[in-house]
């Protein structure tokens, strides 16, 4: 090597350790130092519906928001039918988080009320729009809100028929709900409609809290008869809830009558057959409406999201509840569990 080549090799050693040694001795890079970090509410309604947090805060990752670095949770558990827990949820509003994640509907309902006098954006998951002033319409939701929405109550119609389909020996169908929960009101009335020219009998229940489901079931096994062949799951607060779900589940087991709803999670092992969006995927999605509005799009201006509904099927419990699972149904699922 000449003494030039090497005069140009220490200058260029002596350039690059000019740049390098203050970001060593700082202790941080260009790219982190000028990096805005956020804080963001997560807001859970419903135990049973939190695999949706795992899908978010995962999906957050993998669009560079680090837990603890860039992006600060503040995770809440609340019961819309409290109002000592709206304290909580006025408490995230006074430390002005960037976002707020929310579901399901009565819980995001509630947000939204709350937060109305604020510019504070909600990304709801698993909150049904029907029978509710949640958003002005799907393409452009309005306000401060947007989100990926239950898929409405057309999900519960076409679960009434999956069911037929499964078993169609089944004549009484059990729903039991609160009726003046916007997402059933409209879904009880659907599925009145579809039954009409059949010979399924809906065996309707109405609740205003656990113990109702309890009651109910009490006197059904009281009777020679408990009075329907199968249960059809809503979305309803109490029955979805850990234990509304215990409840009906030792019912469905102690007499052998299949339950079709949601396979999802907690749900998966109990449910004859599941249709209804996976929980981590609806996660997901909102992480791609959570990330335009951290970069500055207003949330009312995002079209609300559709997901798509899953067929799980529980081939061992519909074997070991008797029922035959047809080829047609294997062929569509997206999950058998054998």
């Amino acid at each position: 090597m000449s003494f030039k080549d090497l005069r140009l090799t220490v200058h260029t050693i002596l350039a690059v350790m000019f740049l390098v040694m203050p970001l060593v001795f700082c202790g941080c890079s260009p790219q982190k130092s000028d990096q805005k970090s956020y804080k963001i509410a997560i807001v859970s309604g419903i135990e049973t519906f939190e695999q949706i947090i795992q899908g978010f805060t995962d999906g957050m990752a993998d669009h560079g928001y680090i837990e603890s670095e860039n992006v600060f949770y503040n995770f809440l558990r609340v019961n819309p039918k409290k109002p000592e827990d709206e304290v909580k949820i006025r408490q995230i509003i006074a430390d002005s988080v960037d976002l707020i994640l929310t579901f399901p509907t009565e819980t995001t309902l509630w947000v939204k009320k709350l937060t109305r006098e604020t510019n504070i954006p909600i990304v709801f998951v698993m909150a049904g729009i029907e029978g509710n002033d949640l958003v002005e319409t799907i393409p452009h939701p309005g306000g401060n809100i947007t989100g990926v929405r239950y898929p409405g109550p057309d999900i519960s119609v076409m679960r009434l028929e999956l069911l037929r389909e499964l078993a169609p020996s089944v004549k009484r169908v059990w729903i039991a709900c609160d009726s003046n929960y916007p997402p059933n009101k409209v879904a009880i009335e659907m599925l009145h409609r579809s039954v009409a020219q059949t010979d399924i009998q809906l065996e309707e229940v109405q609740i205003n809290g656990i113990a109702d489901i309890q009651a109910d079931l009490d006197k059904r096994r009281a009777a020679k008869d408990v009075g329907f062949d199968a249960i059809l799951m809503m979305p309803d607060h109490y029955s979805l809830s850990l234990v509304g779900w215990s409840m009906i589940t030792a019912f469905a087991e102690e007499f052998k009558i299949p339950i079709i709803g949601n396979g999802n999670g907690y749900y998966r092992e109990k449910t004859v057959l599941g249709f209804t969006p996976d929980l981590s995927e609806m996660g997901k999605q909102a992480v791609l409406l959570a990330d335009k509005i951290l970069h500055g799009s207003p949330a009312g201006a995002l079209m609300v999201v559709t997901p798509i509904s899953r067929l799980k099927i529980n081939y061992k419990l519909a074997q070991q509840y008797g029922l035959k699972v047809s080829e047609g149904l294997i062929s569509r699922a997206d999950e058998i569990i054998r």
